[in-house]
């Protein structure tokens, strides 16, 4: 996984601004029903971006197919990254399973 902040528009030619972290990540997912799921792991700094491998034996895929907002936040620091609604990840978990048996 990527993140870069594209708060200034979505030239990827023009300078990110940097994204710093403690490297302690927690991924959050909302469902609907306000049940949360939380996995954490180690992230880090990549020329502006924060990278970081995820196993896909660390999600609770129920909650990935069937939620209503993802947040990124740095544990260290308790800032949050990254914050977005999950439309489509329904359909990505279906074709995930398809695809890769996961």
């Amino acid at each position: 996984m990527v993140l870069s902040d594209l708060s200034q528009g979505a030239d990827l030619s023009a300078p990110l601004r940097s994204i710093d972290t403690s490297g302690a990540l927690m991924l959050w997912i909302q469902l609907p029903d306000g049940r949360t799921s939380r996995d954490s792991f180690a992230g880090f700094n990549e020329q502006g971006s924060v990278v970081a491998e995820i196993p896909a034996n660390h999600i609770n895929w129920e909650f990935f197919a069937n939620g209503q907002q993802l947040t990124l936040q740095d544990t260290g620091t308790r800032r949050e990254l990254f914050k977005s609604q999950m439309k489509g990840t329904g359909a990505a978990r279906l074709a995930f399973k398809e695809r890769c048996g996961i």
